[in-house]
């Protein structure tokens, strides 16, 4: 299973893909078969989508697998990193 913060990290990146493409949640599932509720839980970092569901979600957004997955390759902003140590804090 996947820890939240890399599946809000993951939701983070498709929400931007998607957000770049000009697409809504409502297309997005609509050209990968998908419900609108489960694209929101991806993008909120709720749902755990399958292997099947992402590759679906990448060619709808006319990506591959390996750019939905980039997140992990970038710096975190300055109000990510704000929100992980808020975050690590609320763990003390």
């Amino acid at each position: 299973m996947m820890k939240q913060g890399h599946l809000q990290a993951l939701g983070k990146r498709i929400q931007e893909l998607r957000k770049d493409r000009n697409l809504t949640q409502e297309r997005l599932a609509e050209r990968c078969s998908l419900t609108i509720n489960y694209i929101g839980k991806i993008e909120r970092g709720e749902a755990q989508p399958t292997l099947e569901a992402l590759f679906s979600i990448a060619t709808a957004l006319k990506s591959n697998l390996s750019a939905l997955f980039t997140y992990l390759d970038r710096p975190l902003t300055k109000d990510e990193a704000k929100a992980k140590i808020r975050e690590l804090l609320d763990q003390l």
